[in-house]
C-alpha cells in the first residue's frame, strides 16, 4: 500500500475516559493548524494500526499511558526505546509494543522507516468521565509545537504533506 503522503501522525484514546483522549485532542489540533497533514485518530491499540501505517515513511503515534513521569509531561520514544518498555501500563488491552512488533515481523518492507511514539504522563485512564483534565489540557499546544518541529526537522522546513 503505497501512501501519497509521507507522513501521518495517529491519536489514540478513548473520549469517554477522561485524559486517555490526549492523543485525539492533540491529533485535532494539529489538523486544525495544517489540514496538509494526513491524521488519524483510533479509539483504542488494536492490530488496525497496522492497516494505518503500512507505507508511509514516518509516523507519530501519540497516547496517554502511565510512564511514571509527572503529570502532563511528554516523552518521544522510537520503536526500539517502546521495546525496552513494553509493558507501558495503558488503558487497551494489547500494548502498543506488540502490535508494532507483529507489523515489523510481517510487513517489513512496508512498516515506516521511521516511527516516533509520544507517551504523555496521564491520571487516571482507565475510568469513564467526560473531558481532558484542564491541567492536562493545557499542555496540548506545547506537545504539538514539538510535534511539528520534529516535523519541520525531518522536512527540511517543508510542508509534510
Amino acid at each position: 500500500m503505497e501512501h501519497r503522503d509521507k507522513y501521518l501522525i495517529m491519536g489514540i484514546g478513548n473520549p469517554n475516559m477522561g485524559d486517555d483522549a490526549i492523543g485525539i485532542e492533540i491529533v485535532n489540533n494539529i489538523k486544525n493548524k495544517d489540514k496538509g497533514i494526513e491524521t488519524e485518530i483510533l479509539f483504542y491499540i488494536s492490530f488496525e494500526i497496522l492497516d494505518k501505517i503500512l507505507g508511509y515513511e514516518h509516523v507519530i503515534i501519540i497516547d496517554a499511558a502511565d510512564i511514571g513521569l509527572v503529570y502532563g509531561q511528554w516523552k518521544f520514544l522510537s520503536y526500539m526505546d517502546l521495546s525496552q518498555n513494553m509493558y507501558i501500563k495503558n488503558s487497551h488491552g494489547i500494548t502498543l509494543f506488540h502490535v508494532l512488533k507483529t507489523g515489523y515481523e510481517i510487513f517489513e518492507n512496508k512498516m515506516p522507516k521511521e516511527l516516533d511514539i509520544v507517551l504523555i504522563q496521564t491520571g487516571k485512564i482507565t475510568d469513564f468521565e467526560e473531558g481532558i483534565n484542564p491541567d492536562l489540557k493545557a499542555h496540548i499546544p506545547y506537545i504539538t509545537k514539538e510535534i511539528f518541529d520534529k516535523l519541520l526537522a525531518k522536512t527540511g522546513g517543508q510542508d509534510a504533506g
